[in-house]
């Protein structure tokens, strides 16, 4: 059974978060990423969230039981319910699908999300900087909202007439 921690907590800042109780852990209880305790918890990526269901192979797929971890994922991560009819979503389940078996799906791990993320738009911006190279003139338009999470957002699309006197834009 675990005790709850009687040391007075210091000022919390608003844009402090898990870095904040990690070093709490580290500091007062030496927990820290490489402890016994940590790493007998910690699961690593995401993919390790299979490993039981492939232990239990003989488990039975339910539709409801697909929609009900669907809604959960909704709520937990505050997306719009509109993500079921997302492309992406759908394109996303059906490579899944396709997948040989349970244990070919391996989920990349966060740091390798950023990192690929990162890459992807390096690799966009590149070739974006090359489709003007030969755009003689450009219009822009700006949009700009405020998301669920109050963080603020403005969108640049950029328009122009192509060789074949087409609009185009992005």
């Amino acid at each position: 059974m675990h005790q709850p921690c009687s040391q007075k907590a210091g000022y919390a800042y608003l844009n402090s978060s898990t870095t904040t109780i990690m070093n709490h852990l580290r500091k007062a209880h030496n927990i820290g990423e490489n402890s016994p305790m940590n790493r007998s918890r910690l699961s690593g990526p995401i993919d390790s969230a299979f490993e039981n269901s492939r232990k239990r192979s003989a488990e039975q797929f339910t539709s409801q039981a697909l929609d009900r971890q669907f809604c959960k994922v909704l709520i937990r991560n505050q997306m719009p319910y509109n993500t079921v009819e997302c492309p992406e979503m759908l394109k996303l389940l059906k490579v899944a699908q396709s997948a040989p078996s349970q244990d070919a799906i391996k989920l990349p791990s966060n740091d390798t999300i950023a990192r690929r993320v990162s890459n992807w738009y390096k690799e966009s911006e590149r070739l974006i900087v090359e489709d003007f190279a030969n755009v003689p003139m450009v219009a822009f338009t700006l949009d700009g909202w405020t998301s669920p999470f109050q963080m603020s957002f403005l969108a640049i699309t950029a328009h122009w007439i192509n060789d074949e006197w087409e609009q185009e834009d992005i």
